[in-house]
């Protein structure tokens, strides 16, 4: 009974792991795309060029948008 049980519980963790873990990955890809969306209307081309190469300098540049 008690393995069973561990097993159902870890089941559920697995399962519920992997939909916070896909909950991020989608909430990471809209900030992304939120930024290349403001620096495209800002004209700021060359900047989401080098965000896309420079992690920390993308890092700036969602400090600085409030993302």
């Amino acid at each position: 009974m008690c393995e069973a049980l561990m097993e159902l519980m870890k089941d559920k963790f697995e399962e519920k792991f992997e939909e916070e873990r896909n909950e991020g990955e989608k909430a990471g890809e809209n900030r992304v795309n939120e930024l290349n969306l403001r620096l495209s209307k800002a004209g700021r081309m060359e900047d989401m060029m080098r965000a896309m190469e420079d992690k920390a300098f993308q890092k700036q540049l969602f400090e600085e948008f409030g993302l």
